[in-house]
């Protein structure tokens, strides 16, 4: 930000609470200034995006099913997703499967439609 004298920016990240577990939030990352106009920090404004509760309850979709339909929406392939979770690929494949089944669905391209509907998918603009 300092170097490309960007003042702000939006963006969509996973926070990671004490108990390990992911929150998906929109943040606005702001560069805070003094009355001499210094940089002296940054502003981090965010809150939880809802939709993923939403579309647990709705559809059923457990907390690994969550996780990892969070690390599709980040462009993780199967083996990074694997690696990241400390499971097999096939499991991983085994979990996608499941998901497709309880959204009614039949692949990604599907799945970032529905998820469209949900505020799932980051949609940006920077200022």
């Amino acid at each position: 930000m300092v170097i490309n004298n960007i003042n702000n920016f939006s963006c969509r990240i996973h926070f990671i609470d004490k108990n390990k577990t992911k929150i998906l939030v929109d943040a606005k990352i702001s560069i805070a200034k003094d009355k001499f106009l210094d940089n002296i920090g940054f502003l981090v404004i965010a809150q939880e995006v809802k939709g993923i509760k939403q579309l647990k309850i709705i559809y059923k979709i457990t907390d690994r099913e969550s996780e990892i339909i969070q690390d599709i929406i980040y462009g993780m392939t199967n083996k990074e997703i694997s690696n990241e979770l400390s499971i097999s690929e096939r499991t991983i494949k085994t979990h996608i499967t499941n998901i497709y089944n309880k959204l009614g669905i039949d692949n990604k391209i599907q799945l970032i439609n529905l998820l469209k509907d949900f505020d799932l998918i980051p949609q940006y603009k920077t200022d």
